[in-house]
């Protein structure tokens, strides 16, 4: 009688299986040029408007510091460019150029058939699992218990408003950058 290999706990796996996806994102964007964070914020501003630093950083879920070396990057390569706003002179808006956007649209196109190519489709019990997960370890579900929707939507590769959403070590991530709902600022809670 032989013993059957014992699989990793799913404790193990998760993030395995994240870190591996996390590797091949990165390994893409970088053919273009581009960090997890510099596609992240090429995409938001490809599907918007205008942002000021500030707005972007809360929207990639990161720090002001640490998106500013990036925007600076990106500006460098002239993906983006800093405008200050016509009506209140205190505040410089990032703004994706055609080369950015450009460079979004080739590196998600490329990450997206690399992800296809690459990683199965999750069967729906375990995309369903995976956002249970969530909800109950962020505590990201609304009265009922029932997950609350995503902060990205997913769409199609190529349609307007297309971005790359992927759930790497248990989190959700927008170009391998973890939306999240800004934190409130405690100096602006008394304005």
């Amino acid at each position: 009688m032989t013993d059957a290999p014992v699989p990793p706990p799913l404790d193990l796996l998760l993030p395995q299986a994240g870190q591996a996806v996390d590797r091949l994102l990165r390994r893409v964007v970088a053919a273009h040029g581009l960090t997890p964070t510099s596609l992240g914020v090429l995409g938001v501003l490809a599907r918007g408007r205008p942002a000021a630093h500030r707005e972007l950083a809360a929207g990639l879920g990161v720090a002001p510091a640490t998106l500013t070396p990036v925007v600076d990057a990106l500006e460098r390569a002239g993906q983006v460019v800093r405008v200050r706003d016509a009506v209140d002179r205190r505040i410089v808006r990032v703004c994706v150029t055609d080369a950015g956007r450009g460079c979004y649209l080739a590196a998600f196109t490329a990450v997206a058939r690399d992800l296809r190519r690459h990683v199965p489709p999750p069967p729906p019990a375990v995309r369903a699992y995976l956002h249970s997960v969530l909800a109950a370890l962020d505590g990201s579900a609304d009265a009922d218990g029932r997950p609350a929707p995503a902060a990205v939507v997913e769409v199609e590769p190529g349609r307007e408003g297309a971005h790359l959403a992927v759930e790497l070590d248990g989190q959700r991530h927008l170009g391998g950058v973890r939306p999240r709902m800004a934190e409130p600022d405690p100096a602006e809670a008394g304005r």
